[in-house]
């Protein structure tokens, strides 16, 4: 993208306005690797749009075979260089017993970043 060779004030105004059409629907403005939404880039339940998420694709996990107890799922998220930021979470619906197991599957950390999967586990 190319920028007019013009004075220092022109040219970072047109460069801010570039990149707030072309990253942010031109409803805000960039700053490092995000959009910082206008006040009037808010939806009715009052969530930003000026630089909306796509939405992930799920596949069957390659790396974990179903079975007759779980189903692994996994997505895949596009993030462009710009516009806003994905974190992982990992999802999983355990059944439990013993009201004294449930702390281990609530406040255990995963040990190594996964690749997003999302199980569901039956009993």
């Amino acid at each position: 993208m190319a920028f007019p060779a013009q004075g220092g004030v022109q040219t970072q105004t047109f460069k801010s306005a570039t990149m707030s059409s072309y990253w942010c629907a031109g409803k805000g403005d960039v700053i490092d690797n995000w959009c910082r939404c206008d006040l009037s880039a808010f939806s009715k339940d009052g969530l930003p749009n000026c630089s909306p998420l796509r939405q992930p694709v799920l596949r069957l996990a390659p790396h974990l075979e179903p079975s007759s107890t779980m189903v692994a799922l996994e997505w895949l998220d596009v993030e462009p260089l710009i516009g806003y930021k994905l974190s992982d979470y990992i999802i999983q619906h355990k059944r439990v017993e013993d009201p004294s197991e449930a702390e281990i599957y609530t406040a255990s950390e995963p040990e190594e970043e996964p690749q997003s999967p999302l199980s569901f586990e039956r009993q």
